[in-house]
C-alpha cells in the first residue's frame, strides 16, 4: 500500500471519534444527531465506529446545524476548542432579522440540489428520520 493511502485510510479511522467529540460538543444524542440529518441512531453508530462513511449531505447538515465538519474531517481543531461563552449554534435561539433572512435565502438559491434538500431536511423537524446508509456491506 502507498504511504498516501495508508494516510488516508488512517485519516478515515479517525473521522469517527472526532464525529462523536463533535456530537457530544453540541451536547446530542445519536437519535437527535442523525434527525438532523435524516438518518438513524443506527446509521450514527456506524459512523462513529468507522463501519460506514458519512456522506457530502449528511455533512452539510450536521456543519447547518452548528458542528465543526473541518474538525470532523481535517481535524483543523480539537472538538471543545471554543470559548466557554460561545454556545454552540445549534443552541442560539432568536427571531432572524431582515438581513439574515435576505442572506439565508441568498445561500439557499445559490446551493445545488443536494444541499437544498439537506437545508429542507435540517428545517424539517416534523419529518421522521430516514436511513440513507444503505445497507452495511
Amino acid at each position: 500500500m502507498s504511504s498516501g493511502l495508508a494516510e488516508l485510510m488512517a485519516a478515515f479511522d479517525s473521522i469517527g471519534a472526532r464525529l462523536r467529540a463533535e456530537r457530544k460538543r453540541l451536547h446530542l444524542n445519536q437519535t437527535k444527531f442523525g434527525a438532523i440529518a435524516g438518518v438513524t441512531r443506527q446509521t450514527i453508530s456506524l459512523y462513529e465506529k468507522n463501519e460506514r462513511a458519512p456522506d457530502a449531505i449528511f455533512l452539510a447538515a450536521i456543519a447547518a446545524a452548528g458542528a465543526d465538519t473541518d474538525y470532523v474531517l481535517k481535524n483543523d481543531k480539537p472538538a471543545g476548542d471554543y470559548p466557554a461563552s460561545e454556545p454552540p449554534a445549534l443552541y442560539v435561539i432568536h427571531d432572524p432579522t431582515p438581513s439574515e433572512l435576505d442572506d439565508l435565502v441568498k445561500r439557499y438559491r445559490e446551493a445545488g440540489p443536494e444541499l437544498r434538500s439537506a437545508a429542507l431536511r435540517v428545517l424539517s423537524p416534523s419529518k421522521l428520520p430516514r436511513d440513507r446508509g444503505g445497507s452495511n456491506t
